[in-house]
């Protein structure tokens, strides 16, 4: 029988005595203890699994339906306690006002990236799992300021806090997945140079435009003194993704993502690098690129086609808000900020909110696997 508690899945007999039975009383309690242990078993069902390019549940495909809840109320921020953690008991008025309205949405998970590792969240938790919703957890990694990265002891504290937080809170059914960091693959986080020049890779962390290899408009080809230095940056990351992933792998089998974003190629450094990560079960992206995706979905494809790439892929953020902002597009008037009543021509354009994201979301069913 497995034990929920501890989240390690162990196993132990389920033991009937047999002295001073009969034949047909040893049999009913026999069949007593195998029915128990098989419906015990079928709790476990509930705990998502990734088979291929498939996420289950229950033993069916699960296609997601998720909304990225991140209240903050009025006069807080995420810059100050509790840090975008709003799903502890305090704020209780908060979720239990937003997530019925999410749920009357038709979606059937949430994404929620403020956690702090010492709160308890098991209310939380709880009330997910009435709204029959499931949660992908974000643990924050912030920045290479915040969260050091350089050296094998730092390294192995960020991974422990994944594991440690997978540990407490186990397969809890109403978890769909845990993601490790948050668009950890952008310059401005300073992951890519920290391991740029702790393995000395010799990579430039200069935009393209500028000189440099990051965000090119094209993969690199393999002249190009960026496609072996942007290699070593990428597989240490990499490398650093899959020790927290197995390092949480001890205690759940409950997936575990990391959701880039859709900059510097990350397709190209999945497709090159993907299989330094063999514990991650979800590649996960943020996709902004306008009306549709594109061509998106087949360069996913190609990417994670290979044998040790082949995972399931995530959407984790698409979409465009209703504010059409004329602010930024002419050069010489940058920057620039909207104010209320100003004469800048930007204004609410909830229209063509629900046309992109009507037409994106139909995309997304397109190419479901679910």
């Amino acid at each position: 029988v497995r034990g929920r508690a501890s989240g390690r899945g162990d196993h132990q007999s389920a033991m009937v005595p047999r002295t001073g039975l009969t034949r047909s009383w040893r049999a009913a309690a026999v069949a007593a203890a195998v029915l128990a242990v098989a419906l015990v078993e079928a709790a476990y069902e509930d705990v998502p699994v990734v088979k291929g390019r498939r996420l289950y549940i229950y033993g069916k495909p699960f296609h997601v339906r998720g909304v990225c809840y991140s209240p903050v109320p009025i006069n807080e921020s995420m810059l100050f306690g509790p840090y975008g953690d709003y799903f502890t008991d305090e704020y209780a008025f908060l979720w239990r006002r937003d997530l019925p309205l999410i749920k009357a949405m038709g979606a059937n998970a949430i994404r929620i990236y403020g956690w702090d590792e010492d709160s308890d969240h098991m209310l939380f938790l709880r009330y997910v799992m009435d709204m029959d919703l499931r949660v992908i957890i974000t643990i924050n990694l912030g920045t290479a300021a915040t969260t050091p990265v350089r050296g094998d002891a730092n390294r192995q504290k960020v991974a422990n806090r994944l594991a440690s937080q997978v540990q407490r809170y186990g397969e809890h059914p109403a978890i769909l997945a845990w993601s490790f960091g948050n668009e950890i693959n952008m310059m401005e986080h300073g992951f890519l140079q920290e391991f740029d020049r702790e393995f000395v890779c010799g990579w430039n962390v200069h935009e393209e435009k500028h000189g440099g290899c990051y965000n090119p408009k094209n993969p690199p080809n393999t002249s190009d003194p960026c496609y072996d230095s942007s290699y070593c940056v990428y597989s240490h990351l990499f490398r650093f993704i899959n020790q927290a992933a197995s390092a949480a792998k001890q205690y759940s089998q409950v997936p575990i993502m990391s959701a880039f974003a859709d900059t510097d190629q990350i397709m190209d450094k999945i497709q090159r690098a993907g299989h330094l990560v063999p514990a991650l079960d979800i590649w996960a992206a943020q996709l902004y690129r306008g009306y549709t995706f594109g061509k998106w979905f087949k360069t996913a494809h190609n990417a994670s086609k290979t044998a040790t790439n082949h995972k399931a892929f995530l959407i984790t953020e698409y979409g465009v808000d209703a504010y059409h902002d004329v602010c930024g597009h002419d050069p010489k008037k940058t920057p620039c900020f909207n104010q209320l009543g100003d004469s800048s021509g930007s204004h609410e354009d909830e229209g063509t909110q629900a046309l992109w994201n009507r037409n994106l979301t139909l995309e997304i069913q397109w190419h479901s696997s679910a």
